[in-house]
């Protein structure tokens, strides 16, 4: 009598950073150098998708734009809406995947 629950989702569905919450990305590496700062996030299962963003780059739901790629960490600001109707600018920290912590 019950069916199990089937994420439909089209074969030909190619994600963007900007489909998810922040909260559903993992940040697996960073690039830091002299010039150039990038971070790679994967998005979160059955279709992990990986992107590769820079400062300034959108990522999530809530207009999120990446303020800050560190050593080890991300810093992404978004724009929230409070009960008061009012504008507020969040910044959260996603730090760098670490697997030997996951054991």
């Amino acid at each position: 009598p019950f069916e199990p629950y089937e994420d439909e989702v089209p074969e030909d569905y190619d994600p963007e950073p900007t489909d998810y919450s922040i909260f559903e990305f993992s940040v697996l590496g960073i690039l830091w150098t002299e010039n150039v700062k990038k971070v790679m996030v994967v998005g979160p299962k059955p279709r992990s998708k990986g992107f590769i963003l820079a400062e300034g780059n959108r990522i999530g739901k809530n207009e999120g734009i990446v303020q800050l790629i560190g050593k080890d960490e991300l810093v992404v600001r978004e724009k929230v809406r409070g009960a008061d109707s009012k504008v507020y600018f969040i910044d959260h920290r996603l730090p760098l995947y670490n697997r030997r912590a996951v054991r």
